[in-house]
């Protein structure tokens, strides 16, 4: 699969003209996601499927990686495996149905979104706002 993987940060360079970072974010990701893979004996692209894949996101969970970085991860890997499977050295995506984790977002105020938009104090000025609120 190192092979696959090189191929597919050659395609990133020369048909998408993606940035360095870009290349080297996604290398590194789909490294690590390689040797994962080996170490359940999955040597081959065509060996790995949805379960592999969602095994090792909660690897990564278990080592304790924030939800950007496993989110970044599994954007790597969707667009590795449409690649693969774009170049038909796959029947089927197996990353099709993976889905990244929720990440909260913080407001300017640096305070936590709870993503109803209504609490510009965060947590604290929504229940200060509800509580006055007549």
């Amino acid at each position: 699969m190192t092979q696959d993987i090189q191929n597919f940060i050659q395609y990133l360079h020369q048909e998408k003209n993606t940035s360095e970072n870009t290349e080297v974010s996604y290398a590194r990701d789909l490294k690590k996601m390689n040797q994962y893979l080996l170490t359940q004996g999955i040597c081959d692209v065509n060996e790995v499927t949805a379960t592999s894949l969602t095994s090792y996101v909660i690897y990564l969970e278990k080592e304790g990686r924030k939800p950007a970085t496993i989110s970044r991860s599994i954007a790597s890997m969707k667009a590795f495996y449409h690649y693969m499977e774009k170049e038909r050295r796959l029947a089927v995506d197996p990353s099709e149905r993976l889905k990244a984790p929720r990440i909260e977002k913080k407001n300017a105020d640096d305070s936590i979104d709870d993503g109803r938009g209504d609490a510009p104090f965060g947590t604290a000025g929504r229940y200060i706002a509800e509580g006055t609120a007549g």
